[in-house]
């Protein structure tokens, strides 16, 4: 691939994922009752441990973000290890948000619209770490972040 549009690529999904890690803190900065709300029936220590980790999760995207541009290696690393755990989280948890959703959707509205395009957006943000980790553990764009 041309490295010229490598190192565009690069810089598009650094903003891509200082964006999304600004979603994510925005995501938690209701009160932590409506965060653990979105995951009960879990237990109360991994609901606290998913707060944490989106918390952190939000924090490090955006400084890794930063630090993709600068080409700075740990960050690349940092960044896809974090993602590659969301998306783990995710497979497990999202079942439950989605049951949850859909019990609190249906309390407040019959409109079936606004689960349906929670459901996308969740799938959008899921097709961006998968291709983000994709993106970043392929050979040609490791080379650039190891000069």
């Amino acid at each position: 691939m041309d490295t010229e549009k490598t190192v565009k690529q690069i810089r598009f999904l650094s903003v891509a994922l200082i964006i999304y890690g600004m979603v994510c803190l925005a995501g938690i900065a209701g009160s932590y009752e409506d965060f653990s709300r979105m995951y009960s029936p879990l237990n109360g220590d991994v609901i606290r441990g998913l707060y944490y980790f989106s918390f952190t999760y939000g924090v490090l995207s955006v400084l890794c973000g930063l630090r993709i541009m600068k080409y700075e290696n740990w960050a690349r690393i940092t960044s896809v290890m974090l993602t590659l755990s969301s998306l783990v989280i995710g497979v497990f948890v999202m079942p439950t948000v989605i049951k949850n959703l859909k019990s609190a959707m249906s309390a407040v509205t019959a409109d079936q619209g606004d689960i349906n395009s929670i459901v996308a957006i969740s799938a959008f943000f899921t097709l961006f770490e998968i291709f983000f980790v994709y993106f970043f553990t392929r050979n040609n764009v490791v080379r650039l972040f190891s000069k």
